[in-house]
């Protein structure tokens, strides 16, 4: 395998990981601003950060396969470089998340009220105070990262406590884990691709039968226990396996054409919206994920193979202009830290001002909070994740290999 083959960061996807954390970013600036769930049709894609993080879900197996098939490591180096990766930031963003608890009461009594819709500030202040009522518990769920694990029943919606988004790196995590041997099922591709396809449908059919509700509530928030999520994991490394057989020396013939405006148009037929009734609301909405990947992949390869186009172009000049690339370098701690931010903002500044609708609640939120959250995440990506990532690099483990 030459150079270029083994190298492990692929460009374009740095960009998409700077879109996907800003897709989130205003998703909840969105959801902290009060907006009543209006169902136009920008406003409903603009919210619809569950799909981005999904999209985070491919591209962590698609990465973590091309890691553990290119950078051959004893599994313990792998998995210590994989928590050394992680773990610092997040263990940031829940402090922060813990330093804000306090800010997001004093919002709950004396600014929300007069924005949110009682459903939602119902839902806040019942969050609110669960975590209020056993602090510790929760946040050494948070800390220790098995706050997607422990289940509802035991501590209600333990997985968002504090930072709404630190349920997807207890997620993350426990992919990781289980990645090797996921790996290693799907190798050779060809021979057991049907039992792959077999094994994750039989986990999403039954998954609910050997994880049921209990009391009302779902057994992890967000899916946030992996069977509730495997599937995502899976298309990433499946995709993995995918470029990889095209660009085999013989295979590459296969190839004819550019794939990017085929998957563009294929994806604008499965997202198509519809109204119904005075609202809007997606099509095959799960669907916008694997969308959007499809046009990521059928991209990539269309650049190892030489095709290019004006679509190709555009997607270039969106994936790997210096802005995305510099977003999507920081784009894990803007990920992390986003929330506590939009907090803080609000309660340092935005209670204070004449608000008293959404939409000037969402632009002096966003403008304030915007540049912080980059400020820090810049801050962020020098001082902790860079720092952790040369010790990883520095400190190998004794090797611990899978059976």
């Amino acid at each position: 395998m030459s150079g270029s083959q083994k190298k492990t960061k692929i460009q374009m996807l740095e960009g998409l990981r700077g879109w996907l954390a800003m897709w989130v970013v205003i998703t909840h600036l969105f959801q902290f601003s009060g907006h009543p769930q209006l169902g136009l049709p920008v406003i409903s894609l603009l919210t619809s950060g569950h799909f981005a993080v999904h999209l985070f879900m491919i591209l962590s197996g698609f990465v973590i396969a091309l890691l553990i098939h290119e950078r051959a490591e004893p599994y313990g180096v792998y998995i210590q470089r994989r928590f050394r990766r992680i773990y610092p930031v997040l263990f940031l963003g829940v402090a922060l998340g813990v330093l804000v608890h306090p800010m997001r009461g004093d919002l709950l009594t004396d600014f929300w009220p007069s924005l949110f819709d009682k459903h939602q500030l119902s839902y806040f202040d019942h969050c609110w105070h669960q975590f209020d009522s056993n602090i510790i518990a929760y946040a050494l769920c948070d800390f220790t990262m098995i706050n997607g694990i422990v289940p509802n029943f035991v501590l209600p919606h333990v997985a968002v406590a504090f930072n709404g988004v630190a349920w997807s790196l207890s997620l993350e995590f426990q992919f990781y884990l289980l990645a090797p041997w996921l790996c290693s099922i799907l190798q050779p591709l060809r021979q057991r691709l049907l039992h792959v396809f077999l094994g994750v449908f039989a986990v999403m059919a039954l998954r609910d039968f050997i994880f049921p509700s209990i009391n009302g509530m779902s057994w992890s928030s967000h899916g946030a226990f992996l069977p509730f999520n495997l599937e995502w994991f899976m298309i990433g490394i499946l995709s993995y396996h995918l470029r990889t057989y095209l660009l085999a020396p013989g295979h590459q013939q296969l190839i004819g054409i550019n794939l990017l405006p085929v998957a563009l148009l294929l994806s604008l037929l499965l997202t198509r919206g519809r109204l119904s009734g005075m609202s809007f609301e997606w099509v095959i909405g799960d669907a916008m994920p694997l969308a959007i990947w499809l046009c990521v992949l059928c991209h990539m390869i269309d650049t190892d193979t030489g095709h290019t186009g004006p679509v190709n172009k555009l997607a270039k000049v969106l994936l790997e202009s210096p802005a995305a690339l510099f977003v999507g370098g920081i784009s894990y701690s803007i990920y992390l830290l986003h929330n506590p931010v939009i907090i803080f903002t609000q309660w340092a500044f935005v209670r204070h001002l004449d608000v008293h609708t959404w939409q000037s609640c969402l632009l002096i939120t966003g403008a304030i909070s915007l540049p912080l959250t980059i400020g820090l995440s810049a801050l962020s990506y020098r001082f902790v994740e860079q720092r952790f990532i040369r010790s990883a690099k520095k400190a190998p483990v004794p090797a611990l290999t899978p059976a």
